[in-house]
């Protein structure tokens, strides 16, 4: 039997309970991606204890041992801090923070959503600052922003809708960029920003309007969903945003929340 039947087996007990927002929605205790796993309980030590038991169990039988130098807890808010103590010490393992992220995403975002990925904008601005000082003509400036600039948030804006502020911030950083700057100066923009996002053959430069590629790439999700309706991801979001009814049939505030919310 291997960790995911271990934990099958405790869960059916009993002795752990999973991660589930309502009572419609499937009950998640584990996932695992790789190498990676990630265990949910509730906030008990005799749950934390069973999960040690598991662990314990799956060394002696596979000979693989969990990595307690890359092992961290995250508690819910309502966690009490003593009760926080005594489980760490059960476990052994720090608690992150909020804004920790895996696999280069946030792993967890909260209502300050534009400080999770304010990483976006320092990545964006480190590279607009080294380049500011060099003589680029505007060929090299519109290069640099299609393949480099507004490719940098793709890989978050693929699973999350990022905020309405962040993305002015950062198409502030390009159109500065783009009609050129210093720290005490600032040049006529000459076309509107909406006019250079559009196509070449329409006058534009063809930059992307980067709220509106942020929906494409979710809605792209949310068709890989319609295409595998078994999935864990689309149990969740079905029993959240369109129990009664299919993806196709939900209205437009139930669409938006399923990007706004999509993994």
């Amino acid at each position: 039997m291997g960790l995911q039947g271990l934990l099958h087996k405790v869960e059916s007990e009993g002795l752990i309970r999973g991660v589930s927002i309502c009572r419609t929605r499937p009950c998640v205790s584990h996932l695992f991606f790789a190498d990676n796993s990630v265990l949910f309980c509730r906030a008990k030590e005799s749950e934390c204890q069973v999960i040690l038991d598991i662990l314990s169990v799956y060394k002696k039988g596979s000979g693989q041992k969990s990595n307690r130098d890359k092992t961290n807890i995250f508690f819910s808010s309502n966690t009490q801090p003593d009760l926080q103590a005594s489980i760490q010490q059960i476990l052994g393992v720090p608690s992150i923070r909020h804004y920790e992220k895996y696999l280069g995403l946030p792993a967890f975002v909260g209502r300050a959503k534009k400080q999770s990925f304010i990483y976006i904008r320092e990545h964006v601005w480190k590279k607009l600052q080294g380049w500011k000082e060099k003589i680029l003509s505007q060929a090299s400036r519109e290069v640099l922003i299609k393949a480099v600039i507004q490719a940098i948030p793709t890989y978050s804006m693929s699973c999350f809708k990022l905020p309405k502020g962040l993305i002015k911030d950062i198409e502030v950083m390009i159109r500065k960029f783009w009609w050129g700057f210093s720290s005490d100066t600032r040049k006529t923009h000459w076309v509107k920003w909406e006019r250079l996002c559009s196509p070449k053959e329409d006058g534009g430069m063809g930059f992307k309007e980067i709220e509106k590629f942020n929906e494409a790439l979710l809605a792209k999700q949310v068709w890989c969903m319609m295409n595998n309706p078994d999935s864990l991801c689309f149990k969740v979001i079905k029993a959240s945003f369109f129990p009664n009814c299919s993806i196709l049939e939900a209205n437009e505030s139930c669409w938006f929340l399923c990007m706004e919310k999509h993994p």
